[in-house]
């Protein structure tokens, strides 16, 4: 047995690295990117039971089939808002309030000052002002 550290040439590697990272479920969308694009989970020697695929893309119209990719892109999506709620009632409950005193030195976010566009492009404009020391607190 020969792990992917092993392999001198990544082109060996490489697609079964994509067929593994394309075909696992996502943990907020719960289907696997295959599927998202498909419309049915991918078979592999382990699961080469035909009557559960069948009963995926079946014998049925073209129209029916659509639907049922459109449904599964509207579940995936719906998974995903489920996921964000989740991640910012976690980082809700993670967030502290900043406690600052007079005195103390703090940056400024730079993409808050409102300049016009054509000054300076984002990609070379600062990302922080300051520091700045603070005087009083409101």
């Amino acid at each position: 047995m020969s792990s992917v550290t092993d392999f001198d040439q990544w082109d060996q590697a490489l697609p079964h690295l994509c067929f593994g990272l394309n075909t696992h479920p996502s943990s907020a969308t719960h289907a696997s990117p295959f599927e998202l694009a498909h419309g049915f989970p991918t078979r592999v020697p382990l699961t080469l039971d035909l009557s559960a695929h069948s009963q995926l893309t079946g014998d049925r119209g073209a129209a029916d089939y659509a639907l049922a990719v459109h449904n599964l892109h509207r579940a995936a999506s719906d998974n995903v808002a489920a996921a964000q709620v989740r991640l910012g009632r976690l980082l809700d409950q993670r967030a502290t309030p900043a406690e600052v005193k007079p005195g103390d030195q703090m940056y400024l976010d730079a993409s808050l000052q409102h300049s016009p566009p054509h000054q300076v492009p984002y990609k070379l404009a600062n990302r922080w002002m300051g520091p700045f020391v603070a005087k009083e607190v409101h």
